[in-house]
């Protein structure tokens, strides 16, 4: 699991503290026996993908729309934001993961594939692996303006279900630009939407989620107890062992990412070990070739799928069986994409739909409808609910209001987002005094705290 070698004797001494996951009805009380990362090359991945009789799968992506991006670029991103996109010729680091998925599992053997020039090895892996069978992958992004930890968007238009792999990146570009990025984080929305879909087909499911790095909590939370959006995250990995899905959490940017390797290693109360951390940089920066970059990202992102899906088999989880847990299936809002507002001087605006009740009244408004549509696909639905348009936004009148409001926005601590910052570090970076008490290292550049400066006035 993860990028680490196995402990599994001290795993099993661990548990998720006493605010951990739901019970659910009929679950082993055994704990989970983790998956150790066996394989050292490919071709040992593609001869097990092959044993355990996985032919082909489903895939969703997720992306990391929290705000937080546009500070944890710093070392692995020269300060960018991890979204932007402002340079044609670059690829941010969101793009390079999508690539590079899209070549690692290309639909195999069909008309889509494309020669992306790679050596035998990787193609062998294309052909033994994991690709959508029907080539149309949903994507989903959370963590924004409007969903927060509570919701996704599909980055889907009105009438598609999804996209093909080599199209994906090309529509992130078109969605990410109209996204106000937010918070908290949690990635229990996504996990909880990957559910529902596998629940709905009974087939079998990757989760891909690009995220930049912690599930949101406080400082004042104590070391060995879980914050709200970490319990909901835990809640929804653990209840997602339930089902024929694996999770790849790809983590892209500076970090940190203990929570992800907590995720990955110490969730012993699933029925099977169900999620695999992946560090990109960490990966990627040990090598100059892109071909070897590529061949051992691949590696790690599937080191675990042979044996978690001889698992899914083993447990009967495949096929048709949409009422086998349906009373505990959590219910995810998920919003259309959001649309540039025309006329408005910024770089991040939503787009207005009207709720339905309002619709009739719009006349020959030019204000856009998104109705949700009836799933097409069994792996790739439109929307999550037939009412699923995106609310009201008020519109942003005046470039000084905006300005006004990011001002008051950047004098408030970045912690607690409740007091104004009055404590200086030696980097330059502030907090509120309360919050910086309870800090051992910056929350922007990560460096060591060695002076605080308390400013007056």
């Amino acid at each position: 699991m993860g990028n680490e070698p196995s402990k599994q004797h001290r795993r099993k001494s661990r548990s998720t503290t006493e605010t951990g996951p739901r019970p659910i009805p009929g679950r082993s009380t055994e704990l989970t026996q983790m998956i150790p990362d066996q394989f050292t090359s490919l071709p040992q991945v593609t001869q097990a993908l092959r044993s355990s009789g996985l032919e082909s799968c489903n895939l969703i992506i997720g992306i990391d729309c929290t705000k937080s991006n546009e500070w944890s670029g710093k070392r692995t991103f020269s300060g960018r934001s991890l979204h932007d996109i402002d340079d044609p010729s670059t690829y941010n680091p969101y793009e390079d993961v999508i690539e590079t998925v899209g070549r690692t599992l290309r639909d195999f053997g069909g008309s889509n594939s494309v020669d992306c020039g790679l050596d035998g090895l990787l193609t062998t892996v294309l052909l033994a692996c994991c690709a959508d069978e029907d080539n149309i992958i949903p994507v989903y992004g959370f963590g924004d303006e409007l969903t927060c930890d509570r919701a996704v968007f599909t980055f889907a238009g009105q009438g598609q279900a999804g996209f093909p792999l080599e199209n994906i990146r090309s529509r992130y570009r078109e969605v990410v630009r109209n996204v106000v990025m937010a918070g908290p984080t949690s990635f229990a929305p996504i996990i909880n939407e990957a559910v529902n879909i596998v629940n709905r087909t009974g087939d079998y499911h990757i989760l891909v989620i690009i995220a930049d790095g912690q599930v949101t909590r406080s400082v004042d939370i104590p070391p060995h107890a879980v914050s709200k959006n970490e319990k909901e995250t835990i809640d929804a990995i653990t209840y997602a062992s339930n089902f024929p899905l694996s999770i790849v959490m790809v983590g892209v940017g500076d970090g940190p990412w203990e929570s992800m390797i907590y995720f990955d290693n110490y969730l012993v109360h699933r029925k099977f070990d169900n999620f695999q951390f992946v560090e990109y940089h960490k990966i990627t920066s040990r090598f100059s070739d892109p071909q070897m970059k590529e061949t051992q990202f691949a590696l790690q992102a599937l080191m675990e799928i042979p044996d978690q899906y001889r698992t899914i088999k083993a447990m009967n989880y495949l096929g048709r069986r949409s009422n086998r847990v349906q009373p505990d299936l959590p219910r995810v809002d998920v919003f259309p994409p959001p649309q540039p507002i025309e006329n408005v001087h910024h770089s991040h605006n939503y787009g207005v739909f009207q709720p339905q009740s309002q619709q009739a009244q719009a006349g020959n408004s030019t204000t856009t409808t998104m109705q949700c549509g009836q799933t097409t696909s069994p792996s790739a639905p439109l929307f999550g609910s037939d009412e699923s348009t995106r609310p009201t936004l008020q519109h942003r009148t005046s470039v000084a209001e905006e300005e006004l409001a990011r001002l008051q926005d950047s004098l408030l601590c970045s912690i607690c987002e409740e007091r104004m910052k009055n404590t200086v570090f030696q980097c330059g970076h502030e907090t509120c005094q309360k919050c910086s008490e309870f800090l051992s290292h910056c929350p922007l550049c990560r460096q060591q705290i060695q002076v605080r400066i308390k400013r007056f006035g």
